[in-house]
């Protein structure tokens, strides 16, 4: 039996002995076939039953380090090949900067520089705040102390759209965001944000509600894992950057207006009003402040990237004048703008090699020039 065939049967196998565990202890309990504790007893029974179930799922599933099977997790065990016990900085965001941080030239300009920290990435596309939590908490499972602060992504779109993959409800991926901090945050997003935010592809906040405790449920008692399962030896050594190209045939002949006007302030962007991000993202990144000095990590600051677009531009803008007590560095000033032509980006909102290792650059020596690397 080869490798795959082997993977893809252990799942149900493993949740066939473990159903069966849990079928032996409810007939050892000796129910009683006659009397008003009947209904009790087998109560009783099915709840031990069940929690036994979840318990010995969950362990056997994490011994074995298996997750659940998503391409957020592709690179959930990469380490820099020169990381070492030097202190990591962890840049966390969705497909923005997936394709805008080369880590590895971000590395080499630390090393240039003589510093001794390293960075890591972790994005994927579309990947929600609760999915970047993720992220921040399998690197510090994979680092321990090695980690000094987290960077966090600034986009409209993300904070606007709080939970990913709805849309596609049960999906490994879905599932994956639903622990009881995630539907937390969720919930005061559904509560607390303006009319711009929803969830993806679904706008009525009652529907909204009921799917976010289902997903709760079904994630809480491991059903999720039940389908989509991967083995951890299939994760290591995989960079969450990925360059993006795009063919001739595939150019936008439009990119370049867009781009000009984009370009075309309406006014000075440090003359915007000052405002706030909605509330539920005010609670959580006070949440992630809280979570990551009880850890001993800092919450380092927000870096917004390179758009094509008024609307993400002035949310970065606006953003960093609210976030003024912690670093935001803002790829959108004209020094860089600038410096990227039409030709280093893919679309009006992702960068292309090129544009990638200009941002790049120019993001790790302006966090260097204020410190906060150091």
């Amino acid at each position: 039996m080869n490798v795959e065939v082997w993977q893809e049967m252990a799942p149900a196998g493993l949740w066939l002995v473990l159903s069966a565990v849990a079928l032996a202890f409810l007939h050892m309990l000796a129910l009683p076939r006659k009397g008003k504790k009947t209904v009790l007893w087998a109560g009783l029974g099915g709840a031990v039953g069940l929690g036994l179930f979840v318990v010995g799922s969950d362990v056997v599933f994490k011994s074995l380090g298996w997750v659940q099977n998503s391409q957020i997790v592709r690179e959930r065990f990469y380490r820099p090949g020169d990381i070492g016990k030097a202190p990591v900085y962890l840049f966390v965001g969705s497909s923005y900067t997936r394709a805008g941080i080369n880590p590895v030239l971000a590395n080499e300009i630390l090393k240039e520089n003589g510093l001794q920290a390293r960075i890591m990435i972790r994005s994927a596309g579309g990947a929600s705040r609760l999915e970047q939590w993720r992220f921040v908490k399998e690197t510090q499972a994979l680092l321990g102390d090695q980690l000094q602060g987290v960077f966090f992504e600034v986009s409209h779109s993300i904070d606007h759209l709080p939970v990913y993959g709805l849309k596609s409800p049960m999906s490994g991926r879905a599932l994956s965001q639903f622990d009881v901090q995630g539907t937390k945050w969720v919930l005061d997003a559904l509560v607390l944000a303006d009319e711009t935010t929803q969830l993806r592809g679904i706008e009525e906040k009652g529907e909204a509600g009921r799917q976010v405790l289902s997903h709760l449920l079904v994630s809480s008692l491991n059903i999720g894992l039940a389908h989509h399962l991967l083995d951890k030896n299939d994760l290591r050594n995989r960079s969450s950057y990925v360059p993006r190209e795009v063919a001739e045939k595939d150019y936008d002949p439009d990119l370049q207006a867009r781009l000009l006007q984009a370009r075309a302030w309406e006014q000075d962007p440090s003359q915007l009003p000052k405002i706030r991000p909605n509330p539920w993202v005010r609670g959580y990144f006070d949440d992630v402040e809280r979570l990551l000095k009880n850890s001993g990590v800092e919450l380092s600051g927000f870096y917004v990237p390179p758009y094509g677009t008024h609307t993400q531009r002035r949310y970065g803008f606006q953003f960093c004048q609210y976030q003024s007590d912690v670093l935001c560095v803002n790829a959108n000033e004209r020094d860089l703008i600038d410096r990227l032509g039409p030709q280093m980006w893919i679309d009006s909102s992702h960068l292309r090699r090129e544009g990638s290792e200009t941002f790049t650059r120019w993001l790790i020596e302006r966090l260097i020039a204020q410190g906060g690397l150091s």
